[in-house]
């Protein structure tokens, strides 16, 4: 993997925020330099149903987007000159409604942008799998039009308070 993130086992209980969280677990050959930036309330917990059903599912912590427009960055992963890559995670949705659950991830109020500079950034489509009831696998196939030093990737939701992601990972495809 280029880059690979579980968003660690560290003590989330008190909800941290994307600034102040400390835990984080990145690899991969080009994690060295990434950082990780939010708008809104975005926050790890280790509350809820903790990613499963998928190879590779940490069931750990997950990033959970929360209100005022959330949005996840992953900032400066470096792709070695790869400019066909794959992007996958795990996703949940889940919410109550007067105790009713609706757990359906919804692709169109989730958005997965990509960017080279952090600055301009173009949405990428992505496909899921059903993995468990609560989780989805979602893959995104791209190929970069230039080579670029780094890659960004923007996680952003249209509904708040119900979306988490998990084990983000990038790999180069041949």
């Amino acid at each position: 993997a280029i880059y690979f993130e579980t968003f660690g086992s560290a003590d989330a209980s008190s909800r941290p925020s994307i600034s102040t969280y400390t835990g984080w677990t990145k690899s991969g050959s080009g994690a060295d330099e990434v950082t990780y930036t939010s708008t809104g309330n975005v926050s790890i917990r280790n509350s809820g149903k903790l990613s499963a059903g998928y190879d590779g599912a940490s069931g750990e912590n997950k990033c959970f987007l929360g209100t005022n427009d959330p949005a996840f960055m992953i900032n400066k992963i470096k792709t070695g000159g790869a400019q066909k890559l794959q992007l996958t995670f795990g996703g949940s949705y889940s919410k109550n409604t007067n105790g009713e659950y609706d757990n359906t991830f919804y692709t169109d109020k989730f958005h997965v942008s990509l960017s080279a500079d952090g600055t301009a950034w173009v949405p990428v489509e992505y496909t899921i799998e059903q993995a468990d009831q609560y989780w989805v696998f979602a893959t995104s196939d791209f190929t970069l039009k230039n080579a670029t030093t780094y890659l960004y990737v923007k996680f952003a939701a249209d509904e708040a308070s119900v979306f988490a992601i998990d084990d983000v990972r990038v790999v180069a495809v041949s």
